[in-house]
């Protein structure tokens, strides 16, 4: 269910964040930040990137999205970065800013406040539907130590995760999951 937007409604602030630190992969950055510039300007941007690429690509970034704040990369690379980029933007945002994350290969086709308008306490994700993936995921819950549950029609991508302070406990969870010696052996 969607809240509804009426002037009695405080309008959450959102900002899109995104990661990524290698220069192979910089034209899906540049799609990502053309696409919120066009179709979502009002979303301001946090762009956690390797400093190489900030330095060379400083400008070029800018003109792109005049709302983007770029970030020296300093966490895991891969897709495993993305708790600690989630920490470090709610740890830099003011009251129930929602974060949310953007993977570099995704382009955002219509404005954003369908998602900004969610309650705080809602987190928001992305669904897996390839079935092979689906299947995988009680492998990787048993080797993780994870309670494994049932196989489901579709599981959760972190391909976009919205997310408020309201869910710092999740992503430290998650955090504390990636940096593990069985989060490790399983990739």
């Amino acid at each position: 269910m969607i809240t509804e937007m009426n002037e009695a409604t405080p309008r959450t602030t959102m900002i899109a964040v995104l990661c990524d630190g290698r220069a192979s992969e910089l034209v899906g950055v540049r799609l990502l930040l053309a696409s919120l510039r066009r179709n979502s300007p009002n979303t301001a941007v946090r762009a956690y990137l390797a400093p190489a690429l900030i330095e060379q690509h400083r400008a070029e970034l800018a003109r792109l999205h005049p709302r983007v704040e770029l970030v020296g990369y300093t966490c895991p690379e891969s897709w495993a970065c993305k708790p600690f980029v989630l920490l470090d933007a709610l740890s830099r945002a003011e009251g129930d800013t929602r974060i949310l994350w953007l993977d570099t290969d995704i382009l955002v086709l219509k404005p954003l406040d369908e998602l900004r308008a969610r309650a705080p306490a809602t987190m928001l994700v992305a669904e897996e539907t390839n079935p092979t993936l689906n299947l995988q995921v009680q492998d990787a819950q048993r080797m993780l130590g994870l309670e494994v549950g049932p196989p489901r029609a579709t599981t959760i991508s972190s391909a976009v995760v919205g997310v408020t302070r309201q869910h710092a406990a999740v992503l430290e969870r998650w955090r504390e999951g990636v940096t593990s010696e069985p989060f490790h052996k399983q990739q």
